[in-house]
């Protein structure tokens, strides 16, 4: 979108607070909602501003506890918008890091800026091809690494940033992988049930796959990850959870189980990434066993439990990368 003039982007901030003082932060803007809720079969029943109504644990502008603290950047599933992980957001953040939620401009169904502009997804409006979905991936790649330099040189809030890794969904796990070989200075990866697109590259830093058991699992229908495990030769990790579809790392799921019990709008089905159809259809099941590999092991099975929760602050910032 060139005449949009610099790229801007969106990055929502957890980090832990000395006391829950400040607004709520919202969950998205009414905006953001309407637009969403446009994409969801019967969402035009629902007022516009459902789902801007999701209650979260953060507030905006509360003193950070500490001063110093290692980073975790997140980026999102293709269309998905980065509130999607506000659930996974507060929950490292009441761990002890600091995490920054990156949104990809003309990616998101919707993104509002602090100007009141809202921008949807450009790009969705192209054929999903592996050659596009590459494409969208070297331009995440570059996203993170302009905001890495952002963070580390205007430490917002007055905070110091120590180690990095990075967490993503879908595409974003994807990009995760290739952050990691373009930039040394991340140096954890997490996909959370992404595809691998391009192929995966290799890395000699841990890096995780997490994912669903139906298509992620060692010899499932999405071959990449199959490929993509000689290449990582840190101290990696293979898991899957039973029960769980592509969206269950995500809040959506959650988000449906509250708005069915009170019959209000369920969440947004945000569109696959390119050439990622596969996944049936969002379902939620409380609890899991997870399954997992390791560079030196074959497959064996170890009951695992996973819970989210927390208490959280937040900030926001707004990033511009220049073209060229």
């Amino acid at each position: 979108m060139p005449a949009d003039g610099p790229r801007q982007l969106m990055v929502s901030l957890w980090y832990p607070a000395t006391a829950k003082k400040g607004t709520t932060a919202r969950y998205v803007t009414p905006e953001e909602s309407a637009l969403i809720l446009r994409g969801v079969p019967g969402g035009e029943n629902h007022p516009p501003d459902t789902i801007a109504k999701t209650r979260t644990h953060a507030r905006v502008g509360a003193p950070p506890s500490r001063r110093s603290l290692p980073l975790v950047v997140m980026s999102p599933g293709f269309t998905f918008p980065r509130a999607t992980l506000t659930a996974l957001g507060e929950d490292l953040d009441s761990r002890g890091y600091l995490v920054a939620a990156v949104e990809h401009t003309y990616e998101s169904v919707a993104t509002t800026f602090p100007d009141g502009r809202t921008t949807t997804c450009v790009v969705c409006r192209q054929q999903q091809t592996d050659e596009l979905g590459a494409r969208v991936a070297k331009v995440r790649v570059a996203d993170i690494s302009f905001v890495l330099d952002h963070l580390l040189k205007r430490a917002p809030l007055g905070l110091r940033i120590g180690k990095i890794a990075m967490v993503g969904h879908s595409m974003g796990g994807n990009s995760a992988a290739h952050t990691m070989a373009a930039d040394q200075r991340v140096r954890v990866g997490v996909n959370l049930d992404g595809t691998f697109l391009p192929e995966a590259p290799t890395l000699t830093r841990p890096f995780m796959m997490f994912g669903t058991t139906t298509g992620h699992s060692p010899g499932g229908r999405d071959t990449s990850w199959d490929s993509a495990w000689p290449h990582l030769k840190g101290a990696n990790q293979w898991l899957t959870v039973t029960g769980a579809d592509h969206s269950s790392f995500t809040d959506p799921p959650s988000l449906t189980m509250r708005s069915s019990a009170n019959r209000s709008a369920s969440p947004p089905r945000p569109s696959p990434a390119p050439a990622q159809s596969k996944s049936p259809a969002p379902t939620w099941r409380p609890s899991s066993t997870a399954t997992y590999a390791t560079s030196t092991d074959p497959p064996q099975t170890s009951p695992k439990s996973y819970v989210i929760q927390g208490d959280s602050c937040s900030s926001r910032l707004v990033c511009q990368r220049r073209r060229g």
